[in-house]
């Protein structure tokens, strides 16, 4: 029964704007509606309080425009226009005191970014790739454990260390 009630409750929602701006309204409607509306408090409450609504709006009247309305809103708008344009943290007030939502969203997402970003590269620049065999030995002793491996090398330097240009040629 209360799915029943529901439905002509909503039935007679949509047509309240009829039953408002309309006299003969409650003429036109159908035989199920008239008897919901004679038996469902909440709807005759909510139509009483909207023809209260529509009463009030009737009996209210918009103030008088002032007569120098006009000229006094162009003269505002000529000395806005012809104003010294306002310093950057000004702007910067404005824009974020009046600026769209939008306009917010996309700030946010980039400084956002920014900030993931500037995070991202100060941690990869202190991140040191710690290898426990480079931290341990020196530069001269890695050098040395390579010269150990390269026998030709070695040998060149031995010819160095000798003082002689190479093996000797000349034999008196």
């Amino acid at each position: 029964m209360t799915m029943d009630v529901n439905r002509e409750c909503r039935k007679l929602e949509d047509r309240l704007p009829d039953l408002l701006l309309s006299e003969n309204a409650e003429a036109g409607l159908s035989a199920s509606l008239r008897a919901h509306l004679a038996s469902c408090s909440e709807c005759v409450a909510k139509l009483d309080d909207l023809r209260a609504t529509m009463r009030l709006l009737d009996e209210w009247h918009a103030p008088q425009v002032s007569p120098y309305f006009d000229s006094k809103l162009a003269a505002r708008l000529r000395s806005e226009k012809e104003a010294a344009p306002a310093g950057f943290f000004e702007r910067v007030q404005m824009w974020l005191r009046f600026g769209t939502n939008l306009q917010m969203k996309s700030a946010a997402a980039v400084a956002a970014l920014a900030v993931i970003l500037g995070a991202g590269s100060y941690a990869g620049f202190t991140q040191f790739h710690h290898d426990s065999d480079s931290q341990s030995i020196s530069a001269t002793v890695n050098d040395l454990q390579i010269l150990d491996h390269n026998d030709q090398v070695i040998s060149q330097l031995d010819v160095l260390d000798d003082g002689t240009d190479g093996p000797d040629t000349s034999q008196n």
